[in-house]
């Protein structure tokens, strides 16, 4: 079978779709990989096929418009304006991310395309090729309504009724946005759109194989959800398997053998003042006498003049496969695949969320009992750092918790089921 992987958005969202390429490709099957620009090396690193979106796609996910729209706080009013502002402001881009989609499904003519929620063509291409597309998602709340969580993009839990008032809302966006994508396609002048094309969008969106790459031990699928949707746990490809650690990290590990060593990261989050935030940071670890590993990634962190070398290391990147290995807890910016490896490793954790499900991961690590809840990088202040930091690494229950997951979680295996649900479909 021919399958094309198709992924919009960060690095979170890309690497579960490589780790599909892998698994795809070593069951026997052709796949092509189609990202955007920035990711066409981490693809072709692993021998896969890559065809580039383009560059622009990546950006605007991270213009001020997004930002607003997907980041945490604020009333439900306030989210649904700055949804609606967003797709007013960037409709040129989405216009021309729906023409790139286009372009090469139709140059590749796969047998099944596999999707996320951004890049969501391949829906409208599914009214033509039945059973033929699958979306995946390595966040939960995003298309199946949940009684007690609203969409995800609207907070947490709102109450039953009005959480899947929330889901409604979602799903009309997301219509209204495959409606006006047609459009621009001249898609509505084919004979299939002469009637009830919008109810053929929503049932179409229903219609897909959705899949949830999420532990079952941090969420558990509804028994009212369709046979459609399924769970089928966190997967990660190995990213240590072409990776050494350097002298430098080696003998710091060696240096703080006997102590609880700290993974600080935002990964491929950034913020408006990331000196400063970096400078909080690394005077309270100095204060604490905290010996810590700070991963710069994107830039959210930034390596600092000046600060204690013995006691803090500071790299670009480093796998987080081998590290979490070496430490006691992290404390990061709450992407799915951060938070599902740090608990499948056994580390405590605490989130400082971003944008959009990092509180939700953040609410749901706190409440699993394997880290304190974290901070809004909206609202991270020195002192409150400090005060949950020395929780985070002197509760031992938070350790416990964490260690009594990653058992579970390493016992998990999905694959065949992944495999058959991407490829085979429902019985």
């Amino acid at each position: 079978m021919k399958l094309l992987l198709l992924s919009i958005g960060t690095r979170g969202d890309v690497e579960p779709f490589i780790y599909l390429g892998e698994l795809l490709t070593s069951a026997g099957h052709d796949v092509v990989c189609v990202f955007p620009e920035q990711f066409r090396e981490i693809t072709e690193q692993t021998g896969l096929r890559f065809v580039s979106l383009g560059p622009e796609l990546v950006d605007l996910m991270h213009s001020k418009e997004a930002k607003a729209a997907v980041g945490g706080g604020g009333s439900l009013l306030r989210k649904v304006i700055s949804y609606l502002r967003l797709a007013w402001v960037t409709r040129h881009l989405q216009k021309e991310a729906a023409f790139r989609q286009r372009d090469v499904i139709e140059a590749e003519q796969p047998d099944r395309v596999v999707h996320n929620f951004v890049a969501l063509y391949p829906v409208l291409w599914g009214l033509a090729h039945d059973q033929q597309t699958v979306m995946i998602s390595p966040i939960p709340y995003i298309l199946h309504p949940t009684h007690d969580h609203a969409h995800i993009g609207m907070g947490e839990d709102r109450g039953r009724w009005i959480n899947r008032a929330t889901y409604r809302f979602a799903l009309f966006l997301g219509t209204m946005g495959l409606w006006m994508m047609a459009g621009w396609l001249g898609m509505r002048a084919h004979s299939m759109w002469a009637r009830g094309s919008w109810k053929r969008i929503h049932r179409q969106l229903f219609r897909n194989q959705t899949v949830f790459m999420v532990s079952p031990s941090l969420f558990a699928r509804p028994s009212y959800w369709p046979p459609e949707a399924h769970v089928l746990g966190y997967h990660a490809r190995n990213k240590k398997q072409h990776w050494d650690p350097s002298p430098e990290l080696l003998a710091f590990m060696e240096r703080h053998a006997d102590s609880r060593i700290l993974l600080m990261t935002f990964g491929s989050m950034t913020n408006p003042d990331p000196e400063g935030k970096t400078r909080m940071i690394v005077e309270t670890l100095q204060e604490q006498n905290q010996p810590a590993i700070l991963c710069t990634s994107a830039g959210g962190l930034v390596e600092p003049a000046e600060y204690d070398h013995e006691l803090i290391h500071i790299a670009e990147q480093i796998p987080y496969d081998w590290l979490l290995d070496h430490v006691h807890a992290v404390v990061h910016h709450g992407g799915s695949g951060t938070t599902h490896l740090a608990l499948k490793h056994g580390c405590a954790a605490m989130i400082i969320p971003h944008v959009i499900d990092q509180y939700m991961w953040n609410q749901l690590v706190h409440d699993s009992g394997a880290g304190p809840l974290g901070m809004s990088i909206r609202t991270f202040t020195q002192q409150k750092f400090a005060t949950k930091l020395t929780d985070l690494m002197s509760n031992d229950s938070y350790k416990r918790k964490a260690e009594e997951l990653a058992k579970q979680m390493q016992a998990e295996d999905f694959r065949d089921e992944l495999l058959h649900a991407i490829v085979d479909g429902v019985d």
